[in-house]
């Protein structure tokens, strides 16, 4: 369906100069790199949801069909341990 990439989440690093990456970041890469959320499929998800307030994200993903029910648990278990 989607071919697997990894999304540009440089605009959303802004200048770390070493630190902790900031959460929107860290979202995306668990994401990307535990659930294996392809590219475009973020890319979709990412047009609906706020950009600087990305906690709608993960429920559009479940919205449209990019992420199960288990896998939108996994993401809110997650998030909780931010």
């Amino acid at each position: 369906m989607f071919a697997k990439q990894l999304i540009p989440i440089q605009h959303f690093a802004g200048d770390n100069s070493g630190s902790v990456l900031p959460p929107q970041v860290q979202l995306l890469n668990f994401l990307q790199e535990e659930l294996a959320v392809p590219a475009a499929a973020l890319k979709l998800a990412l047009k609906q949801a706020n950009e600087e307030d990305m906690s709608q994200l993960p429920m559009i993903l479940w919205q449209y069909g990019l992420v199960t029910l288990p896998e939108l648990e996994k993401v809110f278990d997650w998030l909780a341990t931010l």
